[in-house]
């Protein structure tokens, strides 16, 4: 079996290829409804998966009952052997649907070439290890890496501990945030982490340094003697428990280096952030990497003060922030060589897939996905193939993306989404005036919407501006990927996309060719 097309979680393998749950080297019985129900939960790992989400994604077009979904998910948790009253798989939000809080699944052979580096992240890994070696000096570092979804933080953390997991003395810790409605569970990224650190070898000097540094921590941590140790008094604070964590974390730093991970912050409590503060202002040694990863949208959104933090951080000199960029064309030849091996794909199709997908590696890995299940691509004689046109690559919209960019959507102020699938209909790039006169509003109104967009960083860029012919200046606008408006316009009736058109057509008209444009926006 190619190991290369498989999502791994703890002792549990999703093999893609064949579509079946692995339990080590076992085949665990699942049916193909249950595997592409459980297939999307892993996926999105930490974050609620909506009922008709799940229902899409086992039954497609064909309209079942919420029943059909309950036994897809006691048919999943019997696999796994999991409890729904204490879930370590799979979690019920009522009302809601279901969230995958097990193990991050690897998901390395997304963006991995052959000699085992993320593809296209050769520079960043090389950063990280530069930072590590410094931490095992004594020198403490505090890293982050941003981007998008998909942009592939997951797979340069998995690079990283892969290859720290050489070092003969390192402990790795690794935590992730979820998403949550209401207050969240306080320090949850730092228990999970150290809850993994216990339940591995070397858990007794661990306990040790807790017991000895950090009491009222060891008391959250459920796989601990209750009676050797015993619970903190009453009145402990939050102050408390920072000094007790970072004095914990450099005491274990004293024996082994420590590598700290602690994953989509964006959705972190705020006492997690107040100990990533502390951690980076403290001035005492310590064999410490601290890494997080966020996504920057989701913190802008919702006001999260990640950013503020970082930006101060940075300003201190006592953080870096690392930006992943999307995968250039090369990359793109580079996975596909590496996935398809020997294959006899026209080099045009390289170029396609990265038109197709803007370089987000997620995107990319879907939109292949999608190509071989409809099998424009095809092994034939021992070297895969493409069957028919590269053109045919342009329309491919994955149900999987097609999902993320619904949960996206549905997350703006309704006037948002009417912009968006206005403007969805007009194509990659449109005008406010366009917009406006499609939606019959005001065109300042829709350009302060799309403007609001913009800075925020979703869904859309600004273009360049340009000039009518009675010298007005027109606003611009460009979705950030070329999936975006194909997704979105599907949520559009029919009949209203035919309005939509016979009310812009006019306005279409009066607008200058692309050759007028200015940059008076970039």
């Amino acid at each position: 079996m190619d190991a290369g097309r498989r999502l791994t979680f703890g002792d549990f393998s999703l093999d893609l290829t064949s579509q079946r749950l692995w339990y080590r080297d076992e085949v665990a019985p699942l049916t193909p409804k249950a595997f592409a129900v459980l297939r999307r939960l892993v996926e999105d790992r930490g974050q609620v998966v909506f009922k008709e989400e799940l229902l899409r994604a086992g039954w497609a077009k064909t309209h079942v009952s919420d029943g059909v979904l309950k036994v897809a998910i006691l048919e999943i948790r019997r696999a796994l052997g999991d409890d729904a009253a204490a879930p370590s798989f799979i979690e019920t939000v009522p009302r809601r649907g279901y969230r995958f809080i097990g193990p991050r699944a690897s998901q390395a052979p997304a963006a991995v070439d052959p000699r085992g580096a993320p593809v296209g992240r050769d520079r960043v890994l090389a950063q990280l290890a530069d930072r590590l070696a410094s931490a095992v000096g004594g020198e403490r570092q505090l890293m982050f890496l941003s981007g998008e979804a998909g942009i592939g933080k997951t797979t340069v953390i998995d690079a990283l501990l892969a290859r720290a997991a050489f070092e003969p003395e390192l402990t790795i810790a690794r935590g992730a945030c979820l998403e949550h409605y209401g207050a969240a569970e306080a320090y949850l990224p730092v228990l999970e982490a150290f809850g993994r650190l216990l339940r591995e070898p070397g858990a007794e000097r661990v306990i040790r340094i807790l017991r000895s540094h950090a009491p009222t921590w060891l008391a959250q941590l459920p796989w601990v003697d209750r009676e050797s140790s015993p619970a903190p008094s009453l009145g402990v604070t939050n102050e408390r428990m920072l000094r007790e964590m970072a004095e914990a974390l450099e005491a274990l730093s004293a024996a082994t280096p420590v590598l700290l991970v602690l994953e989509d912050l964006h959705w972190s409590d705020h006492s997690t952030l107040d100990l990533l503060a502390m951690l980076g202002r403290r001035q005492e040694s310590a064999r410490l990497l601290v890494v997080g990863s966020y996504r920057p949208v989701d913190a802008i959104v919702t006001g999260h003060p990640l950013r503020a933090l970082i930006q101060e951080l940075r300003v201190r000199r006592q953080c870096e922030d690392i930006a992943l960029p999307f995968l250039r064309e090369q990359h793109v030849a580079a996975y596909l060589a590496q996935r398809f091996g020997g294959h006899a794909f026209p080099s045009e199709l390289a170029r396609a897939v990265h038109q197709r997908t803007d370089g987000n590696p997620l995107f990319m890995v879907r939109v292949l996905d999608e190509l071989v299940a409809l099998r424009v691509l095809e092994p034939e004689d021992d070297r895969w193939r493409l069957r028919g046109s590269v053109r045919e690559i342009s329309h491919a919209v994955p149900d999987s993306l097609r999902a993320l960019v619904e949960k996206q959507i549905d997350r703006l102020q309704p006037e948002a989404q009417r912009v968006l699938e206005a403007a969805s209909v007009l194509g990659t790039e449109f005008t406010a005036g366009s917009v406006a006169a499609g939606l019959d509003l005001d065109p300042l109104a829709i350009e302060d919407r799309c403007d609001e967009l913009v800075r925020q960083g979703q869904f859309l860029c600004a273009a360049m501006l340009f000039l009518r012919p009675d010298g007005t200046q027109v606003a611009r606008y460009r979705f950030i990927h070329s999936l975006y408006p194909h997704a979105i316009a599907e949520r559009v009736p029919p009949g209203w996309r035919l309005r939509l058109h016979q009310r812009v057509g006019e306005c279409q008209r009066d607008d200058p060719p692309p050759e007028r444009c200015w940059p008076g926006r970039l």
